[in-house]
């Protein structure tokens, strides 16, 4: 299975038990604490991550090489990959107390927004304080202003 091809709408079971392999783009500070948080409410340790340039992440998803992914892709023994907003349902439905988000967001009126708004949202992830090495357009940060270089001048 490629690793961009979008899995059934059908919804997960409630709370699966099954493995989940995570990988993200460990450059990009979005990516990161959206794995942290899971891993933080992943009391039954379902949840395998690891960063989209090791080896294991493209030999899991059929990958001739390592690459920066631009969304976040999940793997599974027995449902295959999945992608972007696919890949957090699968992700939910594996933490205690939130497999409801998980079928919420594969309700099939609500799936194709969902779909939209994961791609906006990772298409503009460096608005969202990913560093620039994530591969997208650096947004400049505003300097932090020194009240005391601002002192000088006025004093100049």
């Amino acid at each position: 299975m490629s690793c961009c091809a979008q899995n059934d709408p059908t919804p997960l079971l409630p709370e699966s038990h099954e493995p989940l392999w995570l990988f993200y783009d460990e450059q990009c500070g979005m990516c990161t604490r959206s794995v942290a948080w899971a891993r933080r409410h992943d009391s039954r340790g379902l949840l395998l991550p690891f960063a989209s340039l090791s080896q294991v992440a493209a030999d899991k998803l059929g990958l001739p090489e390592p690459r920066p992914l631009g969304a976040l892709h999940a793997w599974s023994a027995q449902r295959g990959t999945f992608r972007g907003i696919d890949a957090v349902t699968a992700m939910l439905a594996r933490l205690p107390g939130w497999s409801w988000a998980a079928r919420v967001l594969r309700f099939p009126p609500v799936l194709p927004l969902a779909r939209w708004g994961y791609g906006c949202v990772a298409a503009n992830r460096h608005r969202f304080g990913a560093p620039v090495e994530c591969g997208l357009p650096a947004v400049r940060p505003v300097a932090a202003r020194n009240p005391e270089q601002d002192t000088m001048r006025e004093n100049r």
